[in-house]
């Protein structure tokens, strides 16, 4: 391949990444030397618009090759799947090529997925674009191919096994996608085909190739009467041919009977196109599909009641791009209740952080600020930190921000709260719990919670747990194993337990079993409970 092909594609040759480029975990601030870079790049990266960019950067999905001067030369923008790991851009600045940045940003992609024990990578690329040539080079397998967007154009499917993932299963993963259905109303519809503007642009992202097996968009049949509104002859039989290419939902004509009275209150009908709307919503409903994209603000601001009428969920262009996860894996970000009491498990989403009262979370003389810091930095590295959260009764009680490293055979906790309150004591110690009991599970040896990490007043639930205080946090040992109290001391030479008899080291430090303690056996419940 030549280099001024290479040039073309936007990306590199796999060469070496050279030791003054590292490759970076973007943030917020990156947002306009990314978008400044996408901009240079428009003939082969498809557009984003900005909400979602920015999405992609606040999530820390986005991974950037940088110079000395704070240059960003390349990036490459990610999203999580249930299953797998999604590129959506990859872009090297001309001036950049051939350095090696695209087999850099590709190769630290990989460690996030195996992190997260992902063992796929996917992307769609035209495959008359120069990048056609590079993602072998890269590792990529290409294992499918269908029409672009764009008349006349193929697009192929690439996939990348990360390790522990065999190259066979890779053609199971490939046909056994789902997609998520949505219908589009009007206006997104006809913005599809107009030309580019800041309006109409939005609307076509959702044609994004990265898209493609991810979202299936239809139409109901309420589109034809929308379009037969239009006066001009050309305009409206160029419509009724592109609408033949959509799928159209099948609905219950009864329950769109129903759906209307109840919609009509929510949305007064002053004219036709109010009163399509109405229709459109209650044949989505009607269908069985319960997403429908639109960027009516009427119908935006009255989206939590449509849902509370119809099931279906109103959601711009934007939004549905960037909560693809979430509904692609609702089980992630569902609550998940504790048997026995009122307590439930969730993953922190998208609007978790605004709703969070800082307050009952901070320490003696803490700034919010620091905290906010704390959470917001956990939230926006999702490769490094699992953020998960207490609630009770609908009020989040306690949260926690950790990384399992299996390589090292430990767990790092960069934030473990429970909220003031009358049950403080209760709630910090079942999340301190929690993290042990992970920890057993994840077969770790150690658990290390860093400094700030907790309140100053949970210490000592701390040492009752077995935490020994250190200079870098406070740290506790819990090897899944039968072994010598010699060398399990060898183990916490760092650690600063006091010297005391095998069983008291061995409480301290369960589940361990020391050979020389008084019961050289493990007890296994025969009944979770007991």
């Amino acid at each position: 391949m030549t280099a001024r092909k290479r040039a073309r594609a936007g990306i590199g040759d796999g060469a070496s990444m050279k030791p003054e480029l590292p490759v970076v975990t973007l943030a917020a601030v990156d947002l306009s030397s990314v978008e400044a870079l996408r901009r240079r790049n428009t003939e082969t990266l498809g557009f984003l618009p900005e909400g979602v960019l920015s999405h992609y950067l606040d999530s820390g999905s986005g991974l950037g090759v940088k110079t000395q001067d704070n240059r960003l030369v390349a990036y490459l923008l990610f999203a999580r799947q249930k299953n797998h790991i999604r590129i959506i851009h990859l872009c090297v600045a001309a001036e950049a090529r051939g350095t090696g940045c695209a087999r850099a940003l590709v190769d630290r992609l990989i460690r996030v997925a195996e992190n997260h024990d992902t063992r796929i990578v996917k992307l769609n690329c035209r495959r008359d674009y120069p990048a056609h040539f590079i993602w072998p080079k890269l590792g990529f397998v290409p294992l499918d191919e269908k029409p672009a967007k764009t008349p006349g154009k193929s697009l192929t499917k690439w996939y990348l096994a990360t390790k522990g993932q065999s190259e066979r299963d890779l053609f199971h993963i490939a046909v056994s996608d789902r997609k998520v259905n949505a219908v589009i109303d009007a206006q997104i519809f006809f913005h599809l085909y107009k030309s580019d503007n800041d309006q109409t642009i939005i609307s076509k992202a959702l044609q994004a190739d990265f898209l493609d097996d991810l979202l299936q968009l239809y139409i109901t049949d309420e589109m034809f009467v929308e379009i037969a509104r239009n006066n001009s002859d050309k305009q409206r039989k160029t419509s009724l041919h592109n609408a033949q290419s959509f799928w159209r939902v099948s609905h219950d004509p009864e329950k769109v009977n129903e759906f209307v009275p109840h919609l009509e209150r929510i949305l007064p009908v002053n004219n036709d196109s109010q009163r399509s709307d109405i229709q459109q919503l209650a044949k989505t409903a009607a269908s069985g599909v319960d997403i429908f994209l639109t960027r009516d603000k009427r119908l935006l601001r009255n989206a939590d009641n449509i849902q509370t009428v119809t099931g279906v969920h109103v959601l711009s262009p934007a939004q549905i791009i960037v909560q693809l996860d979430e509904i692609m894996d609702p089980k992630s970000y569902a609550s998940m209740p504790l048997s026995g009491s009122d307590l439930v498990w969730k993953k922190f989403d998208h609007n978790d952080f605004a709703d969070i009262e800082i307050d009952r979370f901070l320490t003696p003389s803490e700034k919010k600020h620091r905290f906010q810091e704390l959470l917001r930095e956990s939230l926006a590295q999702p490769d490094l930190w699992q953020t998960d959260g207490i609630w009770s009764q609908g009020e989040l009680v306690a949260v926690r921000a950790m990384r399992i490293i299996s390589e090292s055979g430990q767990i790092i906790v960069k934030l473990c709260r429970a909220s003031h309150g009358s049950e403080y004591e209760l709630f910090t110690k079942f999340v301190l719990s929690s993290i042990l009991h992970d920890a057993i599970l994840n077969c770790v040896d150690k658990i290390l919670i860093l400094p700030h990490g907790v309140s100053s007043n949970a210490a000592d639930d701390l040492r009752d747990l077995g935490f020994a205080e250190t200079p870098n946090g406070f740290v506790r040992l819990c090897p899944s194993k039968v072994m010598s109290y010699n060398s399990l001391k060898r183990m916490a030479n760092d650690i600063g337990y006091r010297e005391s008899d095998p069983q008291e080291v061995e409480k301290m430090c369960s589940p361990v079993v020391l050979t020389e303690g008084s019961l050289d056996c493990f007890m296994v419940p025969i009944k979770p409970g007991y």
